[in-house]
């Protein structure tokens, strides 16, 4: 009778899993998944600068406060070749927790280390490319616009030889899934198997749960961008509106 309440009262720790999701469909995707990245090649010669369209306005003072008000960046076409060259390559990944316990999960915080590879692009929400802006206004206005940014879940940063994405859940109740809701971006310029180490700490765990990550990068090639396409681009519905949903749009995940 004493050894059976001995029992009843050792403490217990909650048993806690992660996966990649897809966190528009609340999907799990397992542990190993294959990405699709897209990888242009950079220009091989200088694209020209931007530009300043000819004014035929006959108020020449209007004009010339214009001209004074709406100063082109000449760097609008190799910023905006960067730009989709970037956004082109990486996928958009999200994660959800399991608590597979009967007990709660306090606290709960995650570290996923990648190698620092080269051919290899890791960013978070708070680092997606800025689209470039052809005018001084632009620029100012979208500075505005950024001051009222919320606080990122997913957090990417850089130690050296490796990456380090680290997310804090709080508590996951018994039997709960936690969805990540803020994805982080990889992409990778040639084929690669990518393993990743992650680590799940809790309040109640007496030492990290360790497991692993693998993505497949399958890369399709593409010729480097000229100043046709990224015309196109820039006025096409179909592929960036602007940073987001370039991702949505082009959601290779199951």
């Amino acid at each position: 009778m004493g050894k059976d309440s001995h029992i009843q009262f050792l403490p217990s720790k909650p048993v806690i899993s992660l996966e990649y999701a897809n966190l528009s469909l609340r999907k799990s995707l397992g542990q190993d998944i294959i990405l699709n990245c897209l990888a242009f090649k950079e220009p091989s010669s200088r694209l020209p600068s931007l530009q300043k369209p000819n004014s035929h306005n006959s108020y020449s003072n209007f004009s010339i406060s214009m001209d004074t008000f709406e100063r082109f960046n000449p760097d609008y076409w190799r910023e905006y070749e960067a730009y989709i060259r970037s956004l082109a390559l990486v996928r958009q990944i999200g994660f959800v927790l399991y608590n597979q316990s009967n007990f709660l999960a306090q606290n709960v915080r995650i570290e996923i280390h990648v190698n620092a590879e080269k051919n290899i692009t890791v960013f978070d929400l708070d680092s997606v490319p800025d689209r470039p802006a052809k005018t001084e206004m632009e620029k100012i206005s979208r500075g505005i616009k950024s001051v009222h940014a919320k606080k990122i879940q997913t957090i990417v940063k850089s130690y050296g030889s490796q990456w380090i994405i680290s997310a804090n859940i709080g508590n996951i109740q018994p039997q709960q899934k936690a969805w990540i809701e803020e994805p982080f971006f990889i992409g990778c310029t040639s084929p690669n198997s990518l393993e990743m180490e992650v680590l799940i700490y809790a309040d109640n765990l007496p030492e990290p749960k360790k497991e692993r990550l693998v993505i497949q990068f399958e890369v399709q090639d593409e010729p480097a961008l000229n100043i046709n396409k990224l015309e196109f681009f820039q006025t096409s519905h179909n592929f960036i509106e602007d940073n987001l949903n370039f991702h949505r749009n082009r959601t290779l995940l199951p």
